[in-house]
């Protein structure tokens, strides 16, 4: 059996999540910052979870970019 590529997994959870908001509040509650290995994408990750839940509407790349800090952050959205 095959391993899970870790860093392809987290690429497209944070793409499904930027795209349909049925997949993201399937797993809002069960996906931990703490559970992925790119730290820089678990923090996109909660930008996006924390925006959905105030806003109940997914962000536009535009809206996740202004909560962007670091480049190591930048360089995950971009990949």
């Amino acid at each position: 059996m095959s391993r899970l590529d870790l860093d392809t997994f987290e690429d497209v959870l944070i793409y499904k999540s930027l795209t349909d908001s049925g997949y993201l509040a399937s797993i809002a509650d069960i996906a931990k910052p703490e559970y992925f290995k790119n730290k820089s994408i678990a923090s996109i990750f909660t930008i996006i979870k924390d925006f959905s839940e105030r806003r109940n509407t997914l962000p536009t790349i535009t809206e996740i970019k202004s909560y962007l800090v670091t480049d190591e952050q930048k360089a995950s959205l971009n990949h």
